[in-house]
């Protein structure tokens, strides 16, 4: 994840490498940009819970499974939503296939209402930032 020390250690050990002659890279640069980002709160941590009339149905995981030794390292970074603000979402979830824009129009076209309700979208077709943004 940008700025952590790993993020720090991969930028040294990728321009010690390219930076050998038998790279065949004519010239490498270390590029510093000032960017706005979000960063997971360890002590309040992002997660999604399904509650219906006061019983919880689902809580989200705040760790993943853990497939290899070097995700046990304890700065590994829990999964989060970036730049998700933090609140409490309530309402009617409706399926929206990939989240498009042409999903969300074959929805309305079969009269359901879309005010109020939380948006369940599957990974692929639009990109995250327009799924946002609709």
């Amino acid at each position: 994840m940008a700025t952590t020390k790993g993020d720090q250690d991969l930028v040294k050990l990728l321009l010690e490498r390219w930076s050998d002659l038998k790279s065949g890279l004519d010239k490498v640069t270390e590029m510093q940009y000032d960017v706005f980002l979000s960063f997971p709160d360890p002590e309040r941590p992002n997660k999604v819970a399904v509650v219906d009339n006061n019983t919880q149905l689902f809580t989200s995981r705040e760790t993943e499974e853990k497939l290899t030794p070097d995700q046990e390292d304890p700065n590994i970074v829990k999964p989060y939503a970036a730049f998700g603000p933090p609140g409490t979402a309530e309402g009617k979830l409706v399926y929206a296939n990939q989240g498009k824009t042409s999903d969300y129009e074959f929805l309305l076209s079969q009269n359901i209402e879309l005010n109020g309700t939380i948006a369940i979208t599957r990974y692929g077709g639009a990109g995250r930032v327009a799924k946002v943004i609709l």
